[in-house]
């Protein structure tokens, strides 16, 4: 996985961000949607959003990316009532980067876990068959391991 210095997404004011911001200071999920029609990836979004609260307390940051134009990500995150935006990716660079094969992610979409101040992904999964439900057990154990609740 090559990770350039010039990765950007934009918000959804348009706003580009360096991907690598996102788990500078916290750990970071990121989230590669198929297309913002995906019902399997709105069902992980809603999954995401269930529990924003206990990743939050994790200081876990969750980053859905779209291959979308931002007034288009908008437009689900309202649809979905999101905690968190959906971000653009619409030259699609940074699916190309996270992608172990080129093209995988463009078409099967998936999850990746980053460690706050690392560029090597704790965990990646990239479904099969496009309704394969995420492992979520396997992130969840992933967090305990790396992000722990503070007691």
């Amino acid at each position: 996985m090559q990770l350039s210095v010039g990765l950007e997404v934009l918000t959804p004011q348009h706003q580009a961000i360096p991907i690598r911001s996102f788990w500078k200071d916290h750990h970071a999920i990121l989230f590669f949607l198929r297309h913002l029609g995906c019902t399997a990836c709105q069902q992980a979004l809603r999954y995401l959003s269930q529990h924003y609260y206990q990743l939050s307390q994790r200081k876990v940051q969750v980053v859905p990316l779209a291959k979308a134009a931002p007034m288009n990500a908008e437009h689900l995150t309202r649809l979905l009532q999101l905690p968190f935006p959906i971000y653009s990716d619409s030259d699609q660079s940074v699916f190309e980067a996270f992608s172990p094969e080129p093209g995988l992610l463009h078409q099967n979409g998936g999850i990746t876990f980053m460690q706050r101040g690392s560029d090597t992904p704790v965990f990646q999964f990239i479904p099969q068959a496009i309704f394969n439900t995420p492992p979520w057990e396997q992130l969840w154990q992933q967090l305990d391991r790396i992000a722990p609740l503070a007691s």
